[in-house]
């Protein structure tokens, strides 16, 4: 029909849900992470609170986010749910994060022709062996841009070595 048309719907909210159960847990090497502890006593979700769906998945994007910042870069969630019962509106609210293993930092090679190398380490904020963290890395891409000498610094992917969970970094410096 060509002509338009108009709907007004009228909506009337139930109570709000209330978790009547939570657990969110970490398991695997993450365990006792001082980082991932904090955290976890400050997630949104709370037992006897409103369950908001907003909330949840900002509690598993903070959770997942966090361990791989620190180096859990396998971390996934084994179960993640939330059952509702919408006779009673209640809500049992489910997250178990296993982190798998903690990465480290492998060596630090730059790919360019200009500088020697001692030089460059300089600029790295971390040594051969610390744990793995993505602002670490990220500060030393700063650094590097940040030094003047280069046009483009980029990063090679990052590669794993199961047997020892390092990471060799690779730059590319133009």
């Amino acid at each position: 029909d060509p002509t338009p048309w108009h709907a007004t719907y009228q909506v009337t909210p139930g109570p709000l849900l209330k978790i009547t159960h939570l657990k969110v847990s970490i398991q695997g090497e993450g365990l006792n992470n001082d980082a991932l502890k904090k955290l976890m006593a400050q997630l949104p979700l709370y037992q006897g609170g409103s369950f908001l769906s907003a909330n949840y998945e900002e509690t598993k994007q903070k959770l997942l986010t966090a361990a791989i910042t620190e180096g859990y870069l396998s971390a996934y969630f084994i179960q993640h749910q939330v059952l509702i019962n919408r006779q009673s509106y209640k809500a049992d609210v489910i997250l178990i994060l296993d982190t798998g293993p903690r990465f480290y930092f492998g060596p630090v090679t730059f790919q360019q022709s200009i500088l020697k190398d001692n030089f460059l380490r300089r600029y790295i904020p971390f040594n051969n062996g610390d744990p793995y963290s993505s602002k670490k890395l990220l500060k030393l891409q700063d650094n590097l841009n940040r030094s003047g000498y280069f046009q483009r610094v980029s990063m090679s992917d990052i590669a794993t070595t199961k047997q020892t969970q390092q990471i060799p970094i690779i730059f590319n410096l133009t």
